[in-house]
């Protein structure tokens, strides 16, 4: 502009050429402002409050002057809610107003410096700007900035509510006084309308109740109030008693009729309480009578001092008219409990006196029996079988745990504390949970380990064994020696003096236990297995539990089952049987309930059958009575048509019993005679299914003593180690162990006990049972 100023050129034609460019500044400022025009400059966020008001009813209770009435507390409470609030302020730039108008100034204060230097005589010829040309363009220029200002200063604001109404808790409440209400009952069409007084007590005479209102239970009042919604007032069992305690010729008093039975169940099941053990009352309540029982407890009153009992009665509650409820109420030993019996006296109380008569419990009670845990003796035997343990030489370890005490141990842990250097076989365990162990019986327990390159010498691998008490376990020490000579490996642990003993259990060298195949088959099948032993009404059966426990080792290591689909029920009750197979009723069992579609299925059964005086065979459980078999027996039938139901492609049943009413140790039914029982096997045969019997219907089921096993189920051990494999071509089918039974059992058979046994094989005996 300077030089535009100062050029020779004509004045008219110097001032064109100033608008000029001054216009091109100006919009292009204006282009600028447009293009910012609608940019977010900035956000703030507010909270918006309003109140409201809400009404409620508290302090039920009635008063009997100067008339029996309800007397209710009602209140106002005021709150608030609150709502966030987003705020957005933009800024408003300069549009076309703001460059005209500060092109109009440029425009303005220069032509008045133009007319100023005119006439004043500075305008002519010179090349010098006149003074005030000069003086207006400056004027010119600040007022057209200040002009351009003026319109940016503007601001907007848009409001954009975020969320909903959110209350809060009441700041304040106060009497809902002097306001009209009008009580109802729910679906009836009672009404009674009332005024709450100055403090907000609203009186109800109980005469303008119903009386069919009155006797409801639970008894629900409902308000409602001017710009209110209803409110529902109840009134509570203990509330409802004592209204109608209070005013009973206002209430028609319906009796209950209360009959209750008590069953006890201690751990070990023979109905005496020890020291130290926990039994359990069921208790079953039914209300027979007409009328609803309130406020029901259940306290034992004055228990011995060795006796532990909940110190506070036990509430059951409300019981209506027809209904029947059960508590379980546990009852503890201490250890210095006696023997002898225990008189116990057991209530049930009701709150209007409709309570059954106190019963007279005798409950026989035992000393505590201290139970002793130990490692009775192992065995270590490596791969190779020279009996010299090498470092990365895979070692079989079995440990037999034994309780030496009188009492029986809960919660049997065993757990071995691998020192270093030596490592456990993968799938193979190092902690076993054994459960419950009765005096004089052992466990066996199977593991696998081996050591590193650096480990020499003997290694001591303690075995921790522990109880539920904490008291009675062990520590001993395995030793295992590297390169130790033949038959240096076993130890026997001889008893403590001060331990009472128990008879001493059989060699470990057992050989279906101790050469164990571990073949490359797998299933995703599932097992069960059963092993009853310890039988209440019958003689015992010696070697089942340990039956079970080997087939469980064959299960896994050489049919490929998992360890986790394997259900082992040593010793099943009539209620495992049937929740594991279903009933005739309902035939889904557990089985069913674990199986997938097309999963093979393997079941065994060790211990006593019997056939009824129809003829009928029955699964005898442990706690069945044989004089009953009807109603204490699990039929053979059912268990095949209820197998037959599942969706297996294929069922192997091993089941080693006899069913001629006899036993190694004597008569299961001594009343009657063997003669006159014929036992009659389930005609229908299972589909896809290998079904392998230990004896004909009229036979006995021997024992292999030597061996401490059933005589059938040793030989099955034996077949399925590979002994049954006639032709030596590493696959053994069914048949092949069918043939197997029948060459090894009857012999035997005849040769230890004189007695016909001839195992029963039926199916699909083409199947391959194991390849090796």
């Amino acid at each position: 502009p300077t030089q535009l100023f100062l050029s020779p050129l004509p004045l008219l034609l110097r001032s064109a050429l100033l608008l000029s460019l001054l216009s091109s500044s100006t919009g292009c400022t204006w282009v600028v402002a447009q293009w910012r025009d609608e940019q977010e400059i900035g956000r703030e966020s507010t909270v918006q409050e309003r109140e409201q008001r809400q009404w409620r009813a508290s302090e039920l209770s009635w008063q009997a002057q100067p008339e029996p009435q309800l007397q209710l507390q009602l209140q106002m409470a005021q709150t608030t809610a609150t709502r966030a609030v987003l705020q957005i302020r933009r800024e408003s730039h300069p549009t076309w107003q703001a460059s005209a108008t500060g092109l109009l100034m440029i425009l303005g204060w220069i032509g008045i410096g133009l007319g100023l230097d005119a006439l004043t005589g500075q305008l002519g010829d010179s090349e010098e700007l006149g003074a005030f040309t000069a003086i207006g363009v400056v004027i010119a220029s600040l007022d057209a900035i200040a002009a351009i200002g003026l319109f940016e200063s503007e601001t907007l604001r848009e409001d954009i509510p975020q969320g909903e109404w959110v209350p809060r808790p009441p700041r304040e409440t106060k009497a809902y006084s002097n306001a009209a209400v009008t009580v109802s009952a729910p679906q009836h069409p009672w009404r009674w309308q009332g005024q709450t007084q100055a403090k907000g007590q609203l009186l109800i005479p109980l005469q303008h109740i119903p009386q069919d209102v009155l006797n409801r239970d639970p008894l629900i009042l409902e308000l409602q109030s001017a710009n209110h919604p209803p409110l529902q007032v109840q009134l509570k069992n203990q509330q409802l008693f004592a209204l109608r305690k209070a005013f009973p010729e206002r209430f028609e008093m319906i009796p209950a009729r209360l009959s209750w039975q008590i069953r006890f169940q201690d751990q070990d099941g023979d109905q005496r309480l020890m020291g130290e053990e926990t039994g359990t009352f069921e208790v079953q309540v039914h209300n027979h009578g007409p009328g609803r029982a309130y406020g029901l407890q259940l306290q034992l009153q004055a228990p011995p001092d060795y006796l532990r009992w909940a110190s506070e009665p036990l509430e059951i509650g409300g019981l209506e008219a027809g209904a029947s409820t059960s508590v379980s109420v546990p009852i503890k030993a201490l250890a210095h409990t006696p023997a002898g019996q225990a008189t116990l006296t057991l209530s049930l109380q009701e709150l209007n006196g409709f309570e059954p008569r106190p019963l007279r419990i005798e409950l026989t009670t035992t000393p505590f029996q201290a139970p002793a845990l130990q490692l009775q003796e192992y065995q270590l035997q490596d791969k190779s079988g020279d009996g010299r343990i090498e470092p990365l030489e895979m070692v079989t370890a079995t440990l037999r745990i034994v309780n030496r005490g009188p009492g029986a141990a809960e919660q049997v842990e065993v757990r071995l504390d691998l020192p270093a250097h030596v490592f456990a076989a993968a799938e193979s365990p190092t902690r076993f949970e054994l459960g419950r162990l009765g005096p004089g019986e052992t466990r066996d327990l199977h593991t696998l380990w081996y050591t590193n390159n650096r480990a020499q010498g003997t290694l001591e691998i303690p075995v921790m064994i522990t109880e539920k008490l904490g008291r009675y376990g062990s520590r001993t020490p395995v030793q295992m020696a590297l390169s130790a000579p033949p038959g240096q490996t076993l130890l026997r642990i001889q008893p403590q003096p001060q331990v009472l003993p128990s008879p001493p259990a059989e060699s470990l060298g057992i050989d279906v236990e101790m050469r164990v195949p571990r073949t490359q088959n797998r299933s995703d099948g599932v097992a069960v297995l059963i092993g009853n032993r310890d039988y209440r009404h019958a003689p015992s059966v010696d070697f089942a539990v340990r039956d079970l426990e080997v087939m469980r080792l064959y299960l896994t290591q050489v049919l490929g089952y998992k360890p986790e689909n394997i259900l082992a029920y040593p010793n099943a009750t009539k209620a495992d049987l049937d929740l594991l197979f279903g009933t005739r009723e309902t035939p889904a069992g557990k089985l069913a309930d674990w199986l997938k579609a097309d999963q093979p299925v393997f079941v065994y059964y060790s211990g006593h059958g019997a056939p009824d005086s129809s003829g009928g065979t029955y699964l005898v459980p442990v706690d069945a009575d044989p004089a009953y078999l009807g109603q204490t027996g699990y039929p053979l039938q059912s268990l095949y048509n209820n197998l037959s139901r599942l969706p297996y492609t294929d069922l192997t049943l091993v089941i080693d019993a006899c069913f001629s009413g006899q036993s190694p140790r004597g008569a299961l039914l001594p009343q009657r005679s063997p003669l006159l029982l014929e036992a009659r096997y389930p005609t229908s045969p299972l589909p896809r299914a290998v079904v392998l019997q230990s004896s004909g219907p009229r036979e006995l089921s021997t024992w292999y003593a030597d061996k401490r096993h059933s005589l059938f189920t040793y030989f099955v051990l034996k077949g399925l180690q590979g002994a049954a494999d006639s032709n030596q071509d590493k696959v053994l089918t069914a048949q092949e162990l069918s043939r197997y039974l029948q060459e090894q059992v009857p012999y035997l058979a005849r040769r230890l006990h004189g007695q016909n046994q001839q195992p029963q094989a039926q199916g699909d005996l083409t199947r391959v049972l194991v390849r090796y």
